[in-house]
């Protein structure tokens, strides 16, 4: 009898260890599931859209608000250059793995015509404070739009770092602690390099503004405004450019903390913006950098697969590689750069034809530890 009151005792000791070593994650890893909800799009977003109207560049800057049902209650949209367009409804849908798909319905005061904005294979971030997609814009543009917001307090300290975007070639910032910007470099669509200067500010809202002068052959200039995200690793901007009547956006990602190829590894949402076409689908990579599978499509009737490619990433997060296709097209990135909280990657890319493209990764969160 002795014997087995210390047999059930043995048995329900490692019944209790086995059950607290599951809890715990198999020593600490634990994994939990991220799932998303249509109450995280409500609020009120910053936006901006980049893209092109048949082969001519625009950038948009505006603001809209979602209730939790996805409605859009109101919003407006300064596509620069150009006019302004009030946003009055329209509805976005969101699923658990925080895919966003949907419309807006567009009205524009100077014409007094309506139209309406298709938001194609959005994906929200594990922060739930940016939400990319391929966007069917009114006035027969196509491009890259993004949603961001800003839900906490911000001050200077929170630009201290270097500021990797492309517009019109690819910009490396770096900023202090205070905003100056202490170090700026510019890689041109051809391949040009150059230098630049300016200066950088933030309110305790989280908007940014940002001028810069560039010097690689040529003199031109950027006044941008935008948004920095809740996670103060990516934020957007879009405002005039000397080059061109129409103006110009970016999204841009922080250089902060360490990187390994293993940060590649997963499935992610890959859109790209550039004359004449926009693209979006998935790309799935290894943690070797290996480009396993994955497909996209055009805002029209171009499908492709991927048959091969890599994504190469540095221990400061600058990201480079290729992406080949079933067509026979390869996507060379020139530069770019991983969000600091390793949910975003964008870069400047060239196809083989020598056409340079805007390209934006986002993470489709499965399971995060």
């Amino acid at each position: 009898m002795e014997d087995n009151r210390h047999k059930l005792f043995y048995v329900l000791c490692a019944v209790l260890y086995l059950s607290v070593f599951l809890v715990a994650g198999c020593g600490g890893n634990s994994f939990k599931k991220i799932t998303f909800s249509h109450t995280d799009i409500e609020g009120r977003w910053r936006m901006v859209g980049l893209g092109y109207q048949y082969f001519s560049p625009f950038g948009s800057y505006g603001a809209l608000n979602l209730q939790a049902s996805g409605e859009v209650s109101e919003g407006e949209v300064n596509n620069i250059g150009m006019d302004i367009q009030r946003l009055v409804g329209g509805r976005l849908n969101i699923t658990e793995q925080g895919a966003v798909n949907g419309s807006i319905d567009t009205f524009l005061p100077d014409s007094g015509t309506n139209e309406e904005y298709m938001i194609h294979s959005g994906q929200m971030t594990p922060g739930r404070d940016i939400i990319v997609y391929a966007g069917d814009f009114p006035m027969r543009g196509r491009g890259i739009g993004i949603l961001i917001r800003g839900e906490t307090n911000f001050s200077a300290s929170d630009l201290e770092g270097t500021w990797v975007f492309p517009l019109d070639g690819i910009f490396s910032v770096s900023i202090d602690a205070n905003g100056a910007i202490t170090n700026c470099n510019f890689l041109g669509n051809k391949g040009e390099s150059g230098r630049c200067t300016g200066k950088s500010s933030i309110t305790p809202q989280g908007h940014v503004s940002v001028q810069i002068e560039v010097k690689s052959g040529k003199i031109f200039q950027l006044n941008l405004d935008g948004q920095m995200g809740s996670s103060k690793g990516s934020m957007i901007l879009a405002g005039g450019i000397s080059t061109r009547f129409e103006g110009a956006a970016a999204l841009a990602a922080r250089r902060y903390g360490t990187f390994s190829l293993a940060d590649g590894e997963g499935s992610w949402r890959f859109f790209r913006a550039s004359p004449g076409e926009t693209l979006y689908g998935t790309v799935i990579i290894d943690s070797s950098g290996a480009v396993t599978g994955g497909h996209w499509e055009g805002i029209g009737p171009k499908h492709e697969t991927f048959t091969e490619g890599r994504l190469s990433v540095t221990d400061g997060g600058a990201i480079s590689g290729h992406i080949a296709t079933s067509t026979g097209n390869t996507y060379t990135i020139l530069g770019g750069q991983m969000s600091s909280n390793k949910y975003i990657a964008i870069g400047l890319d060239r196809d083989n034809y020598g056409k340079s493209g805007v390209a934006v990764l986002v993470k489709i969160p499965l399971m995060y530890k």
